[in-house]
């Protein structure tokens, strides 16, 4: 049985090849490794590019901060797959402030608002 962001993501999928299939071919590809995306497209033309389908609710543009305990400060993940940027930093920063909060968030998350 697959869950609701998979049947979402084979949905976009088949919309895809049957809204735009004389133009590009669309493959489902993702599954449920977040550093892959969602869908491969290859356009007549031989072009390849990807796209992501995201279900709402859904994470997207994550990366993993580990907490230092030491410090009370986030440290940016060795094996995020991207460099860290400002907003990352403007994220653990916010977060830093209340380290309290969020160091034990774990795999499930937690809502962060930033005003």
């Amino acid at each position: 049985m697959s869950s609701r962001w998979e049947d979402f993501e084979i949905d976009c999928t088949e919309y895809l090849n049957k809204k735009f299939g004389e133009y590009a071919r669309f493959k489902l590809e993702g599954g449920s490794d977040s550093t892959v995306p969602d869908i491969k497209v290859t356009t007549k033309f031989g072009n390849i590019f990807y796209i992501d389908a995201k279900n709402s609710p859904a994470q997207c543009g994550q990366f993993v901060l580990l907490p230092d305990i030491s410090s009370s400060t986030f440290i940016y993940s060795h094996q995020n797959t991207t460099r860290i940027n400002n907003y990352a930093k403007q994220i653990m920063g916010h977060m830093n402030t209340q380290f309290d909060e969020f160091k034990e968030a774990g795999t499930a998350g937690k809502d962060i608002i930033m005003c």
